[in-house]
């Protein structure tokens, strides 16, 4: 295997492969071995197996044979189904906060917030999985900060404004394009 030049940062193993397989610095569909990447991040296979058990939950691989992955195709339409899906369980945790309840804080705390509410723990777990890796690296990937965009979702839907949905939708295609802009870099392509 050719290396793929991935640096372990002050992360562990699960962030750094996060990391490359969001961005796109591991093409969809590269197939490695566990011990090609605990070569390539210098560290022995026991983190590299354990991050590949998060990351296939979190579906940015596909276990093959022989200790063998490969990492998915994480094409616009699929992160468009999955960035909506987080979007319908916070939308649906926001119903389940108390009527008096606000959402304070950074962006991302503001999206933990909303997964605590969360009344059904498989429900929990997904929204836990989609904001943890993909939410998180499309707002870490943000120039400057916004931190009232939940809190303002919340308070349309608590109006019963026509306009959140409209606004729940121009959120996902934010971070869609927040997410594509970095992928871009590394495919060499143009965002739209």
């Amino acid at each position: 295997m050719e290396y793929i030049g991935i640096q372990k940062k002050n992360g562990g193993v699960v962030e750094a492969l996060q990391q490359a397989i969001l961005s796109g610095q591991i093409p969809a569909g590269t197939e490695m071995t566990q011990n090609e990447l605990a070569e390539s991040l210098g560290v022995s296979r026991m983190p590299v197996r354990e991050a590949l058990m998060i990351l296939e939950y979190q579906g940015l691989i596909i276990r093959l044979p022989n200790n063998r992955i490969k990492a998915a195709d994480l094409t616009e339409e699929i992160l468009r189904q999955i960035l909506a899906l987080g979007a319908q369980l916070e939308r649906q945790a926001m119903r389940a906060l108390p009527q008096d309840a606000m959402l304070a804080g950074g962006e991302m705390l503001q999206h933990r917030t909303l997964r605590t509410v969360q009344p059904y723990p498989l429900h929990r777990k997904l929204l836990e999985s989609i904001q943890e890796t993909y939410i998180a690296f499309a707002v870490s990937a943000r120039p400057t900060p916004v931190n009232d965009r939940l809190a303002r979702l919340l308070m349309l839907d608590r109006q019963g404004s026509p306009d959140v949905l409209g606004a729940w939708n121009a959120y996902e295609e934010e971070l869609l394009y927040l997410i594509l802009t970095i992928r871009s870099q590394y495919a060499g392509t143009e965002t739209h």
